[in-house]
């Protein structure tokens, strides 16, 4: 499995899309801050803005969370805002969406970028995170699913040309409804 669309030298490879996610920034619940700017995201990841009054918070210091390398949330968020990850200045590097939700419980100052689906299903367990717009795009399995909301990616089943048997049964079993109705449950949004 790959959470994002294949690199051009691995078009050698099949691929079953089974569904897309959305990245979305999540902030501690208790943070005032409601919608934050594509250039004001870029501005607290790079270091240039360093305390959440500057986006409309309070008065004390923002701790930036960043995926480890090799990471696909990390390449999504990278790419769509044009951010190597050499510029990102982050306090805590983290390898997967639990651990940055965790880190953002504990710190009212805390900033970070998760896939929308776990978000989401966090946030209905009643955890304390809140998913921030962005510019005019609600984050969202909803926006992400009726194509509004612009970070998104594709979660693809990869295998080799052509599959084995085993394989394509599987490939078959993975677009039919059953799975659908798996990939949902998780809070991700299947493929029509």
């Amino acid at each position: 499995m790959v959470s994002r669309a294949l690199y051009d030298d691995e078009k050698d490879l099949g691929k079953l899309l089974i569904g897309r996610d959305g990245v979305a920034i999540v902030v501690h619940k208790s943070n005032p801050v409601q919608r934050l700017t594509r250039a004001q995201v870029i501005d607290i990841y790079s270091g240039k803005t360093k305390s959440l009054s500057a986006v409309g918070g309070p008065d004390m210091p923002i701790t930036v969370i960043s995926k480890a390398l090799g990471r696909s949330t990390l390449e999504v968020f990278t790419a769509y805002f044009g951010l190597p990850y050499r510029s990102i200045k982050a306090q805590s590097i983290v390898g997967d969406n639990e651990q940055e939700i965790t880190t953002i419980v504990g710190n009212k100052g805390a900033i970070g970028y998760v896939s929308i689906g776990s978000a989401e299903y966090e946030q209905k367990a009643g955890v304390a995170i809140k998913l921030v717009q962005l510019d005019s795009h609600i984050p969202s399995t909803r926006t992400v699913a009726d194509g509004t909301y612009p970070i998104s990616r594709e979660l693809n089943l990869v295998f080799r040309k052509p599959p084995s048997k085993e394989t394509q049964d599987l490939l078959d079993f993975a677009g039919g409804p059953e799975a659908k109705k798996l990939v949902a449950k998780y809070f991700f949004i299947p493929t029509r």
